[in-house]
């Protein structure tokens, strides 16, 4: 019996010893899942069809659910979006085939209606004595908007890139290898992109080209950004080399912008050309010429305008003109008023000022330059005009010499010639016959018209001398006509025309004025009048009307009246050939 006993303690032994080691992996299971719920990671165990198993707290947040029980025994493809879940459904079908995939990444629709997009991991595992699949799964929603985001801004930069206007662009690594180019650079290259990208900078140049170029490369590594002009295979390009930073400030990049300035500089060239061609001719004008800013400040000062103000172009360049040129008291206010308006042309002649404090005559031409629509600057041309003011000065001095002596010898011929008519005068009052009379008129008549002349001589000569004046004395109109037309009546006569003479009742007879001048005129016009007239009459027309000034003050103040002022209107009138109506124009 006792033996039977100790038979039956052996088995119940091992139980307890079994019940042991159950409590055991309960309690590492506990402990296990306990990992698994607080595990920041989202894990889950789906079936080979994709059905939840096991899943722990992680997961339901990522999906919005609202317990464990709301997802377990669901499946996880119902969850996928339809453009989706056949790829997911192949994937899972691969791991039942023993070929699971590394990684996977599907959009899900989230309890909340949301959108996620998740990245699973998972390897093929037994649960509950069936094949299953454990997996980890990653929220990567935001790091998918943030590659979405870098994709767009690389693909909005690359369409910048390409359409860069002003030439190539290419973007290095800190290896000098070619990251990224436009088609100005392929096509200046020769190359495809497929080509280029990738390449060293030393595997597209040549030694040559290399050794040039590479340190400014360098330099931009560095945290420089440099500029520079470069020659490149018979063109010249202005190349800017940025550096590219990340986050932490470390260069990892550079960006290599080149533009092609072949053009401009051929431009400049030629510019440069012309301005050394009119800086030549500047330099051997032989007038003076300077140019301004709007301020009047001296911008250029060619060896003539140091030559005639005495200042170089240091002490002239940068100096306001008028303080420089015309700075004597007699002549700085008027000219420094005349810059100051700024006019579009400028002629000026008079004198300016040299260094040494000296005047001298110029005359001055001036215009005003305009670039683009707006006031650029004045240049200015200066003549040395001091010997032409001399010979002017000298042939005035000449001509008022020579006036004064004219008027002197006619005044001189006049007193024999008065003489000569005062005695033939008194010749014809006395008895002569016939012939003797003839004789004498025609001595008068002659010594008249000479008279004449010698007056217009004497008076081009006052005139010339500024030293005509007219007299103010009363005299008989009726005898001023009536002499005038007897000096030259004979001649009249011999013509056969007939002289007469015509006055205005109401006309004044006795007037104040130069008797001398208009009997002068009056016989003028009726010499003129024979002259052209060959056969007919020449009739003097007299008349007159009051004027509203007052009369000419008299050279004795006991002539001077109230009596009213009147304008005398002689008119010569002949039946001679006139003056065609295209002529008056010229002759009056």
């Amino acid at each position: 019996m006792a033996q039977h006993i100790q038979a039956l303690l052996v088995p119940f032994h091992l139980y307890d010893e079994l019940l042991t080691e159950v409590e055991v992996l309960r309690a590492r299971v506990r402990d296990l899942e306990t990992v698994l719920q607080c595990s920041p990671t989202a894990q889950v165990v789906v079936s080979l069809d994709g059905t939840f198993l096991l899943l722990n707290q992680a997961v339901v947040t990522i999906l919005k659910a609202d317990t464990l029980t709301q997802l377990i025994g669901t499946s996880s493809l119902d969850l996928v979006l339809p453009e989706d879940r056949e790829r997911a459904g192949a994937q899972f079908a691969a791991f039942a085939q023993g070929n699971p995939p590394p990684r996977m990444e599907y959009r899900a629709r989230r309890f909340d209606g949301q959108i996620v997009t998740v990245a699973i991991t998972g390897s093929l595992c037994t649960y509950a004595g069936q094949p299953a699949i454990v997996v980890t799964i990653d929220d990567v929603s935001d790091h998918v908007e943030t590659l979405t985001a870098l994709h767009e801004m690389e693909r909005r930069f690359q369409a910048m890139v390409e359409q860069f206007p002003q030439g190539s662009v290419a973007l290095l690594d800190t290896n000098l290898r070619f990251l990224m180019v436009n088609e100005k650079l392929l096509r200046m290259m020769g190359l495809t992109k497929e080509t280029m990208l990738g390449l060293l900078l030393n595997e597209l140049l040549t030694t040559e080209e290399h050794t040039t170029i590479e340190p400014y490369f360098r330099r931009a590594l560095a945290g420089e950004a440099v500029e520079y002009m470069q020659a490149f295979r018979g063109s010249f390009y202005l190349m800017n080399i940025l550096p590219d930073y990340d986050k932490h400030g470390v260069v990892t990049s550079v960006l290599v912008l080149g533009r092609d300035i072949t053009e401009q500089k051929r431009i400049e060239a030629a510019l440069h050309h012309k301005s050394q061609y009119y800086e030549t001719l500047l330099n051997v004008s032989p007038v003076a010429i300077v140019t301004t800013d709007m301020n009047h400040r001296v911008t250029s000062w060619n060896p003539r305008a140091a030559d005639l103000f005495g200042h170089t172009a240091d002490e002239a360049l940068g100096q306001y003109l008028y303080v420089l040129i015309a700075n004597h008291p007699d002549i700085h206010t008027e000219i420094e008023t005349t810059w100051q308006s700024t006019p579009a042309q400028l002629h000026f002649i008079g004198q300016h000022t040299r260094k040494d404090g000296t005047l001298i005559d110029i005359e001055l031409a001036g215009m005003l330059i305009m670039v683009n629509g707006e006031r650029y600057e004045y240049i200015l041309v200066y003549h040395d005009i001091g010997e032409l003011v001399q010979t002017r000065r000298e042939a005035e001095a000449a001509s008022q010499a020579r006036s004064e002596f004219v008027a002197h010898i006619s005044h001189e011929l006049r007193t024999p010639l008065n003489a000569i008519i005062g005695m033939t005068t008194l010749l014809l009052n006395m008895p002569v016959d016939a012939l003797q009379r003839d004789y004498i008129e025609t001595i008068r008549t002659s010594s008249d018209i000479l008279l004449a002349l010698i007056n217009d001589v004497l008076d081009f000569a006052r005139i010339e001398a500024q030293r005509i004046d007219l007299e103010y004395h009363a005299f008989n109109l009726h005898h001023c006509i009536e002499d005038s037309i007897d000096l030259l009546n004979m001649q009249a006569r011999q013509k056969g025309l007939a002289l007469s003479w015509k006055m205005k009742p109401d006309t004044p007879v006795v007037l104040v004025g130069d008797h001398g001048r208009v009997r002068q005129v009056l016989i003028n016009l009726i010499s003129n009048a024979i002259k052209f007239t060959e056969h007919g009459d020449i009739q003097v027309l007299v008349s007159a009307y009051p004027h509203s000034s007052t009369a000419p003050p008299t050279d004795n103040a006991s002539d001077a009246t109230s009596d009213p002022t009147y304008i005398i209107h002689i008119r010569v009138k002949d039946t001679g050939v006139g003056i065609a109506w295209h002529e008056l124009e010229h002759d009056f």
